[in-house]
C-alpha cells in the first residue's frame, strides 16, 4: 500500500511540473513579442523622423533656392526685357518663376489652388494626374521606354504622369548652384534648373507620387536609372531624374502691375507670389499620407524697381483711386520729361468717362501730354467726369410717371436717349426740347424723341476736366377729355357751392388749354324721377369756357332716398356713352358726400373697374369726405385706375389741369 502512494504522489509531482513548462513557455513568447513589438514600434518610430527630417530639408533648400533667385534678380540690377532675353540670367529665372505662378481670380485656378494646396489630401495619387502625349517617331526620332519601334512605326502615345497643376515645377538646387558662374545661360539651362511639366524639354516626366518618402533623384543616382522622354538615359550630377512627393505651386497676388517701359515694352507682374512648397507620402505603417509644406512671400522685384541698384529711370504710377477698377501700371522714365499713357479703357469706372489724369498737388492732364518730371516718383490717378442727359417736366414730377433716369453719354460718341416715354394723365407727350417750354407750347431748342441718337456736340461742357448735366424738357399738350359727374341729391345741400365753384374753375381752365368736358350729375335712380340714369348737362362739343358756368349753376339738389346714390350704374353708362377722344386721356371727376350702391341696378363695382381698366381706360378722380358707408369703393376706383381720391379741388389742380 505505501509503495503505491509513493508512486502516485511521484506521477502527480510530474505533471505539474510540465503544467508549469507550458506556462512558462508562453509567458516567455509574450513577453518576446511584445519586446519585438516595442522594437518594431521604436523602429518605425525612427524611421519616421527620419522622413521627415529628410522632407524638410528638401523643403528648406527649395525655400532657399526661391529666395536666392529673387535676391540676386533684386540686387543685380538687371531689367528683364521680352525684346531681349539674353539681358540678365536672373531676371530670366524671376521670369520664369512667374509665369509659372497661378492667377488665383479664374475659376479654374481657384479649383486646382485649392487642391494642391490641400494640407489634408486622401491620398498623394489626387495630386497628380496622366497626361496622353502622341508623339511622331518620324519627326522626333524617339521610342519611349518599353516600346518597340520600328520603321512602320509612325506615331506613339506616351502616358506622362504630372502635378494636377501643369504649371507646378521644382527647382534643381545644384543645377542652379553651378549657374552662379555661367555666364552663357538659355532656354535649356533655365528649364533644367525650374523643371516644370509645362516645359517644351526632355524633363516633363520626372514628377512621380512618392515611392518612400519625399526626395529628389539626381542622374548619379546608381540605385536606378531614369530615362527622359526621349528615352535618353539620364545621368550626371546636375541632371534632376525624379522629384518624387515634392513640388511647388506659385500663386500670384491677384493684382497685377503693368510696367511700360521706354521701349514701348509692356510687362504685366504681380506685388508678390505665394510659393506653396508641398510634400506627399505614406510613411511607414501609416495609413492616411504624411504632408509637410511651408508658403514664403516674396515681393516681385519689378514692383520695387526704384529700389534696385544701377537703375537711372524715374517711375511714374498710376492707380485706379476709389471706385474704380484695374490695376496699377509703372511706367519708367530716364529723362526729365514723359509722354504720359493713355487709359485705353485699362482703368474703368461704371457710368463715367474717363477724361484725363490728376496728381496729389490738384494738377490735371490730358492723356498723351508730355510733362516735366522733377522728383523721381509721381502717382497719377483718372479724372472721371459724369455727361448726364437729365429728363425735367414743367410740371411736379411727383405726378408724372416713368419718368426716365437720367443717361450717361460719351463726350465723343453720344449717346441713344432714353427710350422711356413719361406718362401723365390728362397731358399727351410730345417729346423733349433742350430748352425750358411750357404747358401747349413750341418748343425753341432742339427737340428729341425718346430712343433718338443725343450727338456729342451738344453735350455741355463747361470745363473738360468736370461732370455736367445736359437737360432736356418734356413737351406736354394738354388734350383730355374730361367728365364731371357731381351728386346732386338733398345731402349735397351743404357743399354744393363749394363744389360748384371747384367744377366751374377745372372745368374752365382744361377748356382754355385745348381739353374738351362734359358734365352729368345723378341722384337715387330707383327713387327720383328723371335720374334713371346720369343727366347730361353738356357734352364734348357743347360745354366751352363761354357757357360751362351756366350749366354748373343750372343743376339744383334735391331727393335722394337712402344715404347712398347711384355711382357706379351712372359710371358705366358715361363710359359706354360717350365720344371718346382717340388717343386723349380720359378722366371722370366724381364729386360726392354719400356712399354708393354695390351692386346698382344690377351693376358692381367689379364691373366699373373692368370696364375702366381693360377696355377705355379711363381714370377716376374723386373729391369727397371721409366716415361713410362704402367710402373704400371710391378709394379703390381712384388707386386702381392711377386716379386720386381728395378733400378739395384743389389737389386735382396740377393733375387733371397740369398747372
Amino acid at each position: 500500500m505505501v509503495k503505491g502512494k509513493v508512486r502516485q504522489t511521484l506521477r502527480h509531482k510530474f505533471g505539474d511540473t510540465l503544467v508549469e513548462v507550458t506556462l512558462a513557455i508562453g509567458i516567455f513568447s509574450m513577453v518576446a513579442i511584445a519586446a519585438v513589438s516595442v522594437v518594431s514600434a521604436s523602429t518605425s518610430g525612427t524611421q519616421n523622423m527620419l522622413e521627415n527630417t529628410v522632407t524638410r530639408e528638401e523643403i528648406d533648400a527649395q525655400a532657399e533656392a526661391l529666395r536666392f533667385i529673387q535676391a540676386a534678380y533684386s540686387a543685380s540690377g538687371e531689367e528683364y526685357n521680352e525684346k531681349d532675353e539674353t539681358k540678365g540670367k536672373y531676371a530670366l529665372l524671376w521670369s520664369k518663376l512667374n509665369d509659372l505662378s497661378l492667377d488665383p481670380k479664374t475659376e479654374a485656378n481657384e479649383n486646382i489652388i485649392a487642391k494642391m494646396t490641400d494640407n489634408s489630401p486622401t491620398t498623394c495619387n489626387e495630386l497628380y494626374t496622366t497626361r496622353t502625349e502622341t508623339i511622331d517617331t518620324s519627326v522626333e526620332d524617339v521610342c519611349p521606354i518599353g516600346e518597340t519601334c520600328d520603321s512602320n512605326t509612325t506615331t506613339i502615345t506616351n502616358n506622362i504622369t504630372i502635378p494636377a497643376a501643369d504649371k507646378a515645377f521644382i527647382i534643381n538646387t545644384r543645377a542652379l548652384g553651378a549657374s552662379v558662374s555661367n555666364t552663357n545661360i538659355n532656354d535649356d539651362v533655365i528649364n533644367n534648373i525650374i523643371v516644370s511639366p509645362s516645359n517644351e524639354n526632355n524633363k516633363k516626366e520626372v514628377f512621380r507620387p512618392a515611392a518612400t518618402f519625399p526626395r529628389l533623384i539626381y542622374g548619379d543616382d546608381t540605385n536606378t536609372s531614369y530615362y527622359d522622354d526621349s528615352s535618353n538615359l539620364i545621368s550626371g550630377s546636375n541632371q534632376l531624374a525624379a522629384a518624387e512627393g515634392l513640388y511647388i505651386l506659385g500663386v500670384k497676388d491677384g493684382e497685377t502691375t503693368t510696367i511700360v517701359q521706354e521701349d514701348g515694352t509692356i510687362n504685366k507682374t504681380s506685388a508678390y507670389i505665394d510659393f506653396h512648397i508641398r510634400s506627399c507620402w505614406f510613411a511607414t505603417g501609416a495609413t492616411r499620407p504624411s504632408t509637410i509644406s511651408t508658403v514664403i512671400r516674396l515681393y516681385n522685384p519689378d514692383n520695387v524697381a526704384i529700389d534696385k541698384p544701377n537703375r537711372n529711370y524715374k517711375t511714374i504710377m498710376y492707380e485706379s483711386g476709389e471706385d474704380a477698377e484695374g490695376s496699377s501700371i509703372m511706367q519708367l522714365i530716364s529723362g526729365n520729361k514723359a509722354i504720359l499713357i493713355k487709359n485705353d479703357n485699362h482703368f474703368k469706372r461704371d457710368g463715367y468717362t474717363f477724361i484725363g489724369w490728376k496728381d496729389g498737388s490738384g494738377n490735371n492732364y490730358l492723356e498723351g501730354a508730355e510733362i516735366n518730371i522733377s522728383s523721381e516718383n509721381i502717382t497719377l490717378y483718372p479724372i472721371w467726369a459724369q455727361y448726364i442727359i437729365r429728363y425735367n417736366s414743367p410740371i411736379n414730377d411727383t405726378d408724372v410717371d416713368k419718368v426716365p433716369l437720367d443717361t450717361n453719354c460719351s463726350p465723343t460718341e453720344g449717346c441713344d436717349i432714353s427710350s422711356e416715354e413719361p406718362v401723365y394723365l390728362g397731358h399727351q407727350f410730345k417729346g423733349w426740347c433742350s430748352q425750358e417750354v411750357g404747358l401747349n407750347s413750341e418748343c425753341s431748342g432742339d427737340t428729341y424723341q425718346p430712343g433718338d441718337h443725343f450727338p456729342a456736340d451738344k453735350i455741355v461742357r463747361n470745363n473738360i476736366f468736370y461732370s455736367t448735366t445736359t437737360n432736356l424738357y418734356g413737351m406736354w399738350e394738354v388734350h383730355p377729355d374730361t367728365v364731371f359727374l357731381l351728386d346732386s341729391t338733398g345731402s349735397m345741400r351743404s357743399m354744393i357751392d363749394n363744389a360748384k365753384s371747384g367744377i366751374k374753375r377745372l372745368a374752365t381752365q382744361t377748356l382754355n388749354l385745348g381739353g374738351k368736358v362734359a358734365l352729368y350729375d345723378y341722384r337715387d335712380a330707383g327713387v327720383d324721377s328723371g335720374y334713371s340714369n346720369p343727366k347730361l348737362r353738356c357734352g364734348f362739343g357743347t360745354c366751352t369756357s363761354g357757357n360751362i358756368t351756366d350749366y354748373v349753376n343750372e343743376i339744383g339738389v334735391d331727393g335722394g332716398g337712402d344715404e347712398a346714390e347711384s355711382v357706379l350704374s351712372a359710371l358705366l353708362y358715361i363710359m359706354q356713352n360717350t365720344e371718346w377722344s382717340v388717343g386723349y386721356s380720359k378722366v371722370i371727376v366724381i364729386v360726392t358726400d354719400a356712399s354708393c350702391h354695390n351692386p346698382d341696378k344690377g351693376v358692381s363695382y367689379d364691373d366699373v373697374i373692368n370696364y375702366a381698366q381693360n377696355i377705355a381706360p379711363i381714370s377716376f378722380y374723386v373729391v369727397t369726405n371721409s366716415g361713410y358707408t362704402n367710402y373704400s369703393i371710391y378709394k379703390n376706383l381712384a388707386e386702381n385706375t392711377g386716379g386720386k381720391i381728395v378733400t378739395n379741388f384743389s389737389g386735382l389742380d396740377d393733375t387733371i389741369v397740369g398747372k
